[in-house]
């Protein structure tokens, strides 16, 4: 995927789609193109969350545990 690929990307993203194109661009820029492989974690309890994650496709969950094991707290598409 080339940068005006990602870029455009990020502008038909629902949640940045409207910030200015040269703000997707400095995201593009410093950011980097990642793909998880399914089941893959994005953090583990106590671990620090160390990146902003933007997602443009699949789905992701975040889970909770309270004492009684993991439970589903909400999930993205």
């Amino acid at each position: 995927m080339t940068a005006d690929d990602l870029i455009d990307r990020l502008a038909a993203h629902r949640m940045l789609g409207a910030l200015p194109r040269e703000e997707l661009a400095w995201l593009a820029e410093h950011g980097a193109l990642r793909r998880f492989a399914q089941g893959e974690f994005l953090s583990t309890k106590g671990a620090p969350v160390v990146s902003m994650y933007v997602m443009l496709t699949g789905r992701f969950a975040l889970f909770a545990d309270r004492g009684a094991g993991p439970q589903k707290v909400v999930e993205w598409q």
